[in-house]
């Protein structure tokens, strides 16, 4: 999946999530703090009912954690 940063919208300006191409088409997003540590987290889920979660960290996303059924 590709992520577009803010600052500017066009294809030279993104972002690919690491390890989304492992799992199927995403279906929900979320944005938010999940852990109330001031940073802010993406959660996007799957079709094949995973749950992706990614941290945006100096201009990369990590994976914090996959759940999967």
């Amino acid at each position: 999946m590709n992520v577009f940063l803010l600052n500017r919208m066009d294809l030279g300006n993104q972002l690919v999530l690491p390890n989304s191409a492992d799992h199927d088409i995403v279906t929900s997003s979320c944005v938010g703090d999940l852990n109330c540590d001031g940073i802010t987290e993406l959660v996007l889920g799957t079709f094949d009912q995973s749950l992706l979660i990614y941290r945006l960290v100096i201009n990369f996303f990590v994976m914090v954690l996959p759940l999967t059924s």
